[in-house]
């Protein structure tokens, strides 16, 4: 009798606590038949709708339900077979007439046979939540830069209209997939591990600076971004927020500027070695010159000296020497200070007078090809031009070879040809070439070709170097023509 008496009193203590925790409950909280009459109602259904408890209890649950929803029934019915409806949303109507958005979660009744005897319901107005939503939404369209809502699975719940016109992917295409999807392969192993450790120490930060970032498209390109992240607290928990931005155009920028900047110290080492190469032609021109004809004095005056080693030394002096001289004039070609005198030339006679400066060794063959275009240019600079790259063209071919010389009309400029069949050029030589002072051969001096450029370009010109067709090295000098009458 006196455990009865305790399980009865412990039944009662326990439903009074349960009673007191819904009266006091912010939710509202009220319960059903199976026929839709309500049976219990707390104040914070009566908050939520404006409707006492003693106005509410035995009437009808379709009074809470707008005309509109009253097809959302059926919704409910898993209810009448035991289960429970979780988070529904849907519109409620309160007693002045107006409607309210409600989060609904609806529960079974059972009795102590288990037979179903009713539902209890749980309403949380949830209008502020989706004004929340609403603004959430409006902002993240509105950011500029693609916007990633992800878990903290990786899993990609939410996107802008931004991140679909940057990637070039439909938004249903985005959602459920894992983030991974939007770096490139060669660097998508690595990525999982950098987003579990911003889930360990979630706060606002850039990812990967100090790195080079690139992003994937759907089409396959990839493109540099700048990426910022940052955590949500939720009520679905911890999620992540990237925003990306394309920074192709600002790379493209900084690479002109570093390659503008690059470009200038090596101007400004170029003038400074210039200057100084300057200084060291002239002043070398006229002791050389003395000692070309000192020389040339000395061998005069040993004639009839039978003395064959001294013949030798003297061979080999006036060929330094005169190597020497020759490196004095081209610093000081390179270096000169002077505007091209431009005049209407035969371009047929200018070759043969280069020719004539440069015969070919022994076992070079010259071929002249149609050169039948005039050009308006410097006789002297032209010249010096086409001597200066026969003579490479006959250093390239030690075993003997072809040498031709073409020249043609095209788009408003004549184009200049020298090509010999020697061993061709190095694709990591061809850019350089052209530099002063840039060399392949162990006795070259490196400015030849830089001369050639110079002078090009004073003709507004341009000047190429590449692989012949057949092997070989191929340069291209191109300047403008004329068909006005021309100096022979």
């Amino acid at each position: 009798m006196a455990q009865h008496f305790w399980n009865q009193r412990g039944k009662r203590d326990t439903e009074a606590l349960l009673a007191s925790i819904v009266a006091s409950s912010d939710d509202a909280i009220f319960s059903k038949t199976p026929d839709g009459t309500i049976t219990s109602w707390n104040a914070g259904a009566g908050r939520l709708y404006g409707y006492s408890a003693e106005e509410m209890v035995g009437q009808p649950i379709s009074i809470l339900i707008p005309e509109h929803c009253r097809s959302e029934g059926r919704r409910f019915d898993e209810v009448s077979a035991g289960e429970s409806v979780d988070h529904y949303e849907t519109e409620g109507l309160r007693k002045d007439g107006s409607e309210v958005r409600v989060s609904l979660t609806v529960s079974p009744v059972h009795d102590r046979a288990g037979s179903i005897i009713g539902a209890s319901t749980i309403a949380r107005d949830i209008t502020v939540r989706r004004q929340s939503d609403s603004l959430f939404r409006d902002l993240l369209e509105s950011a500029p830069d693609a916007m990633v809502i992800s878990g903290p699975d990786g899993a990609i719940l939410r996107v802008n209209v931004q991140t679909e016109q940057l990637f070039g992917i439909s938004r249903d295409a985005f959602v459920g997939q894992q983030v991974e999807m939007l770096v490139p392969e060669r660097f998508r192993q690595r990525h999982p591990g950098h987003r579990k450790d911003f889930i360990s120490t979630p706060q606002a930060r850039a990812m990967g600076e100090d790195l080079k970032l690139f992003a994937l498209r759907g089409d396959g390109s990839e493109f540099p971004v700048e990426i910022a992240l940052g955590p949500l607290a939720t009520e679905q928990g911890l999620l992540v927020s990237a925003a990306i931005r394309d920074i192709t155009e600002r790379t493209r920028v900084e690479d002109e500027l570093a390659e503008a900047q690059a470009s200038l110290v090596r101007k400004k080492r170029l003038s400074a070695v210039g200057e100084m190469a300057t200084v060291i032609g002239h002043e070398l021109r006229n002791p050389l010159g003395a000692a070309i004809n000192l020389l040339f004095l000395a061998r005069n005056s040993l004639t009839g000296y039978d003395v064959p080693e001294l013949d030798g030394y003297l061979d080999r002096a006036e060929s330094e020497t005169n190597r020497a001289a020759a490196l004095s004039e081209d610093l000081i070609a390179y270096m000169r200070e002077r505007d091209p005198v431009i005049v209407p030339l035969d371009f047929g006679a200018v070759v043969d007078e280069a020719l004539s400066l440069t015969p070919p060794p022994p076992g070079i063959e010259v071929a002249v090809g149609d050169l039948g275009a005039d050009v308006q240019a410097d006789r002297d600079q032209l010249v010096q031009m086409l001597t200066n790259l026969i003579t490479n063209a006959y250093q390239a071919m030690p075993d003997g070879g072809l040498l031709r010389v073409t020249g043609s009309k095209s788009d408003g400029f004549v184009e200049i040809t020298v090509e010999d069949s020697g061993v061709g050029i190095e694709p990591a030589d061809a850019e350089r070439l052209l530099d002063p002072f840039y060399t392949t051969r162990a006795t070259g001096t490196g400015l030849g070709l830089a001369i050639v450029k110079r002078f090009a370009e004073g003709h507004h010109g341009t000047v190429s170097i590449e692989n012949g067709p057949g092997g070989g090295a191929r340069v291209t000098i191109r300047l403008p023509h004329t068909t006005a009458e021309v100096a022979p």
